[in-house]
């Protein structure tokens, strides 16, 4: 049995330490800024997020609601789901067996246009890439296309290219 749960703004609920908040740092014409809680973008933000989590949640499913209080956690009522079999995160379906692709984003990637632009590679790779788990051989398989991405690399769409995609 799974259960999950959907945070409000959850990374932004995870504070930045004051030793790391220059890290975050922009400058603006009123000045120079920095984050005080994690904001969406950084690199790190995922793994830094789960970790949080994990340290939030570390023991028993059944104090996860004790625990989000005590953190000060909100959760998204209408995201949240207990007792499930399967449920849907981050693009995948979740199982007791595992994780699996949501059909829902194969058809999407099986829609996709060709690309006629070097821009337009970028930008379909970077939608079939988030299957790369799922693919065998997906590096093999996709590497005429990043070979297109290439910045001296003139855009040549072709057949055998075709085939990659």
């Amino acid at each position: 049995m799974l259960s999950m749960l959907d945070g409000f703004s959850g990374y932004n609920q995870v504070e930045v330490t004051t030793e790391d908040q220059h890290k975050t740092a922009f400058t603006t014409p009123w000045g120079t800024f920095a984050y005080r809680r994690m904001p969406f973008g950084l690199i790190n933000a995922g793994a830094t997020f789960q970790r949080a989590m994990d340290l939030a949640f570390r023991d028993l499913m059944g104090k996860v609601l004790q625990r989000c209080r005590r953190h000060g956690i909100s959760l998204n009522p209408k995201k949240s789901m207990f007792g499930v079999t399967e449920g849907k995160l981050l693009g995948h379906i979740v199982t007791r067996e595992g994780t699996k692709i949501d059909p829902e984003r194969v058809k999407a990637i099986q829609s996709l246009t060709l690309p006629t632009s070097k821009t337009g590679v970028h930008s379909f790779f970077g939608k079939v890439n988030f299957l790369r788990r799922f693919v065998p051989d997906f590096a093999d398989k996709t590497k005429d296309i990043l070979g297109m991405m290439k910045s001296k690399v003139p855009f040549q769409m072709e057949y055998r290219r075709e085939a990659g995609i």
